[in-house]
């Protein structure tokens, strides 16, 4: 069966130091995952806002075509009663359509504050976040520090010692 290895936690100075290294690396992908979904929710209300932009400018210069094109025929009297009237369903129809923008345009205006507002708000968490990571990395220096320091030194100098002891008993017993 496979086994995990287990944390080195042996000492304070390990485990402070493995503290930090998870708590940078947690606020790090943290900052990470807010600041690319907060580009998306922006490139995405970006996207909506100049295609419908682009969809309304062009349908009021239909509809501006048409009311001059309507006038200009009411102008001349060029008009019987049934093309007048097919005309004014069609005029209707295009306010009608030009209000559904109005409203469509008020609501994505709406979201597109609320998406800012969202963004501007968790804006405001990055701070946290770097404060974090900036502490977990300090943490995370200091303990590694204090256990080379203090731990590891010691422990290099008695292993090397055991291994001059052990190369000196062997040399006495081969003589």
């Amino acid at each position: 069966m496979l086994s995990w290895p287990s944390l080195p936690t042996d000492n304070l100075y390990k485990f402070q130091a493995i503290a930090g290294l998870v708590l940078v690396v947690v606020s790090s992908i943290f900052m990470y995952l807010r600041v690319s979904e907060d580009a998306l929710e922006v490139a995405r209300i970006s996207a909506v806002i100049s295609s419908y932009e682009t969809l309304l400018e062009r349908d009021a210069e239909e509809i501006r075509a048409f009311r001059e094109q309507l006038e200009s025929r009411e102008a001349e009297n060029e008009l019987d009663s049934v093309d007048l009237e097919g005309l004014q369903l069609r005029l209707s129809q295009f306010e009608e359509l030009e209000r559904q923008h109005r409203e469509s345009a008020a609501r994505i205006s709406e979201d597109s504050a609320l998406s800012r507002t969202r963004v501007d708000n968790t804006a405001m968490a990055h701070g946290p976040l770097f404060a974090m990571t900036i502490a977990g990395l300090i943490f995370m220096l200091h303990g590694f520090w204090l256990w080379y320091s203090r731990v590891q030194v010691h422990q290099d100098k008695l292993l090397r010692l055991q291994v001059e002891k052990i190369a000196s008993d062997l040399s006495k017993r081969d003589e």
